[in-house]
């Protein structure tokens, strides 16, 4: 019942029939796409708006889950996972997509070099998000290449 009632407050709406919060009509992540958090919401909904009671998280777990989402939202983070929106932090209006430089790359070998000695150069591989609005870059390392 704690889930569907936290449903009901994000949503705005009164009823949540049975277990179908991921139905479109009914998914958080959708009715607030340009939210990165409504994810957030939807995976502290995945376990505690369950069809049977002894698939629903304890307490414990539920409180735990929700103090660390907390902590991520107060200090200005957001999911990383692919097709979660992420606002510019720049502009404030456009949203980082992921650059694909070149087909079916999933990261790009960066090379940094030390300003005075050439000689000295790092390599780590990054992908690309880049701001659809103002064009600020965001680079986020990877260990795949």
């Amino acid at each position: 019942m704690l889930g569907k009632l936290l449903w009901c407050m994000v949503s705005g709406r009164l009823l949540l029939r049975r277990e179908w919060f991921k139905e479109p009509q009914n998914d958080i992540s959708l009715m607030f796409k340009d939210d990165p958090h409504a994810l957030i919401i939807n995976t502290i909904l995945e376990k505690c708006v369950v069809e049977r009671s002894q698939n629903c998280a304890s307490i414990t777990d539920l409180h735990a889950m929700v103090i660390a989402y907390v902590h991520v939202v107060e200090h200005g983070g957001q999911p990383l996972d692919e097709g979660v929106p992420r606002p510019c932090h720049v502009c404030g209006f456009g949203f980082y997509r992921r650059e694909v430089l070149k087909a079916d790359t999933l990261a790009y070998r960066f090379t940094v070099s030390n300003s005075d000695r050439g000689a000295d150069t790092s390599t780590i591989f990054v992908q690309f998000y880049i701001c659809d609005s103002c064009g600020h870059i965001e680079l986020f390392r990877t260990r795949s290449r």
